[in-house]
């Protein structure tokens, strides 16, 4: 029905589609089930034969945006008023960044100031604009193809925001020694006896300029909670030099304090924990970058079920198959989505 090209042919079983629906639902689940939206879809078949396809008038983007009005603060007063101050207030800060190409390099003050305002907008909150240098927004996009090697790059999260609600999660004993292994892989200047046991948990963070999620969210949050990365290898160990790219599903995400020792002082940095996809028996030709991974069994538990997101290459959309005698996920890679 949201096609956008509809035929009668296709209308009217789109009516007997639902027709036969809600019978089933009333006879499995009783008369009580049966909602008046359910007896609204009914006539479904009338205002797209009136009006055409749906999505010319549907109002998911309305709500959306009504979303976004109602996370703006406001002292109930003159509302109307606060909203157009924030939004001409967003529009000269986008126009001086745009616009302004000869920032002096060496005005930190002047592009923290710029670089903590509000400048775009998703679904549910405001997102954060960096000012990077050419050099280091080169170094960070690189990270997650580069072989691992130690670097203090890793513990740069100007483009990552960790969104509440967290909660303190303890890692056992299992889970420590692997995590040290991990972080002496790739950080330099860390006591391997100083790893906190306790960490901040989270379960969605945002990531460059899109949202990636923990699979204990809700089934609908889930499409961005596949990944790919250069990072696992046999037995679950991490694969330092970067030969195999590897999908896997993001468990929750964390962020940690670390001593760094010449600095001599805490560092912050964020991490996922990721159960990673064992490569299918089956095998078959997909087109494009569709890649087969075994849906029913996962890589060992080790070293590389803690990755840091600064290492995460891309957000990938999954989709169940049935090959032969197994069951295998169809992985489909999304591409970055950088704004600056």
């Amino acid at each position: 029905m949201s096609s956008a090209i509809l035929s009668d042919d296709q209308i009217a079983k789109a009516r007997d589609l639902m027709h036969q629906f809600f019978i089933s639902a009333e006879m499995l689940y009783g008369s009580e089930f049966v909602t008046f939206n359910m007896h609204l879809h009914l006539h479904v078949h009338d205002v797209l034969r009136d009006y055409g396809p749906c999505y010319g008038y549907w109002l998911f983007s309305f709500e959306r945006y009504n979303g976004i009005l109602g996370k703006f603060p406001t002292n109930q007063r003159s509302i109307e008023i606060q909203l157009l101050r924030h939004f001409t207030h967003n529009m000269h800060v986008r126009s001086l960044v745009n616009n302004d190409s000869n920032l002096s390099s060496d005005n930190l003050l002047f592009q923290k100031l710029l670089g903590s305002k509000t400048i775009g907008a998703s679904s549910e909150t405001l997102f954060e604009q960096e000012i990077y240098s050419s050099s280091n927004l080169s170094n960070i996009l690189s990270l997650p193809e580069v072989t691992v090697t130690q670097s203090m790059e890793y513990f740069d999260k100007s483009f990552i925001k960790l969104l509440p609600p967290y909660s303190i999660h303890r890692f056992d004993s299992d889970e420590i020694s692997c995590l040290r292994t991990c972080y002496l892989t790739f950080l330099p200047q860390i006591n391997p006896l100083d790893i906190p046991q306790l960490c901040r948990k989270y379960k969605c963070i945002q990531w460059w300029s899109e949202r990636l999620h923990s699979s204990t969210l809700h089934k609908r949050d889930r499409q961005s909670t596949c990944i790919q990365a250069f990072w696992v290898g046999n037995g679950g160990h991490i694969d330092v030099t970067c030969s195999n790219l590897n999908a896997g599903r993001i468990e929750y995400f964390f962020s940690q304090n670390l001593m760094v020792e010449n600095d001599h002082e805490y560092k912050d940095i964020c991490m996922a924990k990721v159960q990673w996809f064992e490569n299918p028996i089956e095998t078959a030709t997909l087109p494009g970058q569709l890649q087969l991974w075994c849906a029913t069994m996962n890589k060992p538990f080790g070293p590389a079920s803690f990755i840091p997101v600064t290492r995460i290459k891309q957000v990938c959309i999954t989709c169940k198959l049935n090959i032969g005698t197994e069951t295998v996920f169809a992985v489909n890679p999304i591409s970055k989505k950088i704004i600056l």
